[in-house]
């Protein structure tokens, strides 16, 4: 199931009640779940549907015709508590950064006749997972090469030439939108943790937002961190992140942490300039991807090298012991 790209409608608390869930999908048929949550919907359930279309693919980079498919509601109390509809599509065009597919869905909820809710956005069809140390996009290994990017503002067309994702602490909407859009992946650090408290409300609100998006393939939670906060997040976060990957950053440079949360997908292994990974990392034995980070690293927007030269630092590590090959790869490098 795959959280993907929702409406902008919002509860009192300001946390978005649409959502777009992608259920079965293979290359010749996807079924795509439409859902509007919230408490007080429950008590009028059986009198509520969902209605709309699912029109598309639109892509920037490519011109397909348009097929416009209904939304047919499910009963909610069959579904066990909110509206919910489903659109069934027959080949359906999934995003890549490659192809940047997009769907427009316009929505509606009713009761009876009348009209109480509508939607009109653009969603993603996202294929995004792991197997063993890597990450898979389409069927295939998705190597991440990430830099630093503006968080208010995405150099899409330079990143995209230079076949790199952008590392954004808390980026905003409107840039991702438009990563949606342009097919640049984005690496989403979440803002760091008060010294004092822990309010996750407000990060369970970001991942939710950024889990709307197609281009936010990975969503890391920065140090410092108490491991039971990260547990409480990391499990409330499987509800809303579909195939967005939720990562933990660590220190490189001390040996890797005994224990990690089970829902946590991938650590984000951060290395100091200058340094390379304590050497217990070539026994890494979580058996989930690593993606090596260098912060603070300074350089213009599509310009890869410092990635190129963070890889062939690891590779050299990899083999410093003797070893013709590390037995895993590094699912990712990013700077900055």
């Amino acid at each position: 199931m795959a959280l993907i790209d929702s409406p902008p409608a919002a509860a009192s608390d300001g946390i978005p009640q649409w959502s777009v869930v992608l259920g079965r999908a293979d290359d010749m048929r996807a079924e795509v779940y439409v859902r509007l949550a919230g408490t007080a919907l429950r008590e009028r359930r059986e009198h509520l549907r969902i209605t709309g279309t699912l029109v598309g693919p639109q892509c920037e980079r490519a011109t397909t015709l348009p097929i416009t498919v209904p939304l047919t509601a499910i009963p909610s109390v069959a579904a066990g508590c909110e509206p919910i509809a489903r659109a069934i599509l027959t080949e359906p065009s999934y995003w890549t950064p490659e192809l940047p597919n997009l769907y427009r869905l316009q929505a509606q909820l009713m009761d009876g006749t009348s009209l109480l809710e509508t939607c009109d956005c653009l969603v993603g069809l996202r294929r995004l997972g792991v197997r063993g140390r890597s990450f898979w996009l389409e069927s295939r290994r998705f190597v991440l090469r990430g830099m630093a990017a503006d968080g208010n503002h995405l150099e899409a067309t330079a990143l995209h030439e230079a076949g790199a994702a952008a590392v954004i602490v808390n980026p905003a909407l409107d840039v991702c939108e438009r990563a949606d859009r342009s097919g640049v992946a984005i690496a989403a650090i979440l803002p760091e943790f008060p010294t004092a408290g822990f309010d996750l409300a407000s990060r369970l609100a970001h991942i939710a937002a950024w889990a709307r998006h197609p281009s936010v393939v990975l969503a890391v939670i920065p140090r410092p961190f108490e491991l039971e906060s990260v547990q409480q997040l990391a499990t409330q976060a499987q509800k809303m992140k579909g195939t967005m990957l939720l990562g933990l950053e660590v220190d490189g440079t001390a040996p890797p942490p005994r224990v990690l949360p089970k829902e946590i997908d991938f650590l984000a292994v951060c290395l100091p300039p200058a340094t390379l990974p304590d050497a217990q990392w070539r026994e890494h034995t979580h058996g989930i991807p690593l993606v090596a980070r260098r912060p603070d690293v300074l350089h213009s927007a599509g310009h890869r090298r410092d990635c190129d030269q963070l890889q062939a630092a690891l590779a050299a590590w990899g083999m410093a012991a003797g070893e013709q090959c590390l037995p895993w790869d590094w699912a990712g490098y990013c700077v900055g």
